[in-house]
């Protein structure tokens, strides 16, 4: 789609990989319905196809555009599921608060946002990029590679297999009498005070250490496996994740329903799961990005000219749009590229 091509070298990623990642969503106050599909041309270069003849959409990176591969941010981080005209305004604030996304080797980088302390996998692209000779930035895809965060390139929404029951090969029979240790020793309800203060890794270990304790994690304690799934936000399909996902593998119940999230099930060995996938890894790295960007766009926006105004006080107190944000859904609606087009572009 190219004439001027600059693919990552060959067996750097997967056919399939790199298809995938040809895919973006652009959201910016100039994008065309804020908010829009698109694929990747190479040189700073989208495009998005309309379905009935209109003129395509040409978008440049690191203008108008701010690009993910994954839809984390305006569907869940910015609450914008329902895309809205309100949703689409709600988007159009984070290039104005935030302000607009940065040049050479902070490329696309938005202000504000602490990229590299988004989770606990401390990814930082900058020392991969460098100018070619053209003057344009290019990644250097085989030392990052090589450098270990080949994790990243794996798609984002690849979920574990969900099984309604636990299987019988995996409980490990009744559980055995009481041993001299500190923790079988003592009542269930002493395990029930401690593992909140688990980490899901430190819950998961707990209880492999011995028969008795698997055998309490399979049964007994299944809803605290579930709960630190649901807790996470990000190990289950989002909504429109879920719609996408092929009928015959929804209606097998092997892919956790948003919409009706089973209360039985095994959930201890989802939860394990979902932290040995390389491409939940890549989710989670993700999902951390987006909250980081949240994280960043209310601390600005607080006390700004885009921050609602509070009239009156107590249980009167009433929120009203502050003249910036008004502003900002006149000029929305008047903009020749913004909010012109029909849902089905």
């Amino acid at each position: 789609m190219s004439v001027d091509p600059h693919p990552p070298p060959e067996g750097t990623m997967t056919p399939k990989q790199y298809d995938y990642f040809t895919k973006a969503v652009g959201i910016g106050s100039l994008v065309p319905c804020t908010i829009l599909n698109c694929d990747f041309l190479d040189n700073y270069i989208f495009c998005s196809v309309p379905k009935k003849g209109r003129v395509p959409a040409f978008l440049l990176w690191n203008s108008d555009f701010h690009g993910d591969e994954s839809r984390v941010s305006d569907e869940f981080i910015f609450d914008c599921q329902a895309e809205t005209t309100d949703d689409a305004y709600n988007l159009c604030e984070i290039d104005h608060v935030l302000g607009e996304a940065m040049k050479d080797v902070n490329a696309g980088r938005l202000p504000h946002v602490k990229y590299e302390k988004a989770g606990p996998e401390n990814v930082d692209v900058r020392p991969y990029y460098h100018l070619d000779e053209d003057k344009r930035m290019r990644l250097d895809w085989v030392r990052f590679k090589n450098d270990g965060f080949e994790w990243t390139y794996t798609r984002p929404d690849t979920f574990p297999r969900f099984y309604s029951a636990v299987s019988s090969k995996r409980l490990p029979g009744p559980a055995l009498g009481p041993i001299d240790d500190v923790l079988t020793t003592k009542p269930l309800d002493i395990l029930h005070l401690l593992l909140p203060y688990l980490t899901d890794k430190s819950f998961v270990s707990l209880f492999s250490t011995c028969r008795t304790l698997r055998h309490h994690a399979l049964t007994t304690f299944q809803p605290q496996a579930r709960e630190r799934v649901l807790g996470s936000g990000w190990a289950i399909p989002l909504h429109k994740e879920y719609a996408s996902i092929p009928l015959a593998t929804r209606d097998a119940g092997s892919v956790v329903d948003p919409d009706n999230i089973p209360l039985e099930g095994d959930w201890m060995l989802y939860l394990c799961n979902v932290h040995k996938s390389q491409s939940m890894r890549a989710r989670r790295w993700i999902w951390a990005t987006a909250e980081e960007l949240r994280r960043a766009f209310l601390e600005q926006k607080a006390g700004g000219p885009y921050e609602d105004i509070v009239v009156g006080e107590g249980s009167d107190a009433q929120r009203i749009k502050s003249p910036k944000r008004l502003k900002l859904e006149k000029e929305a609606k008047m903009n020749p590229v913004s909010l012109m087009f029909p849902p089905d572009w």
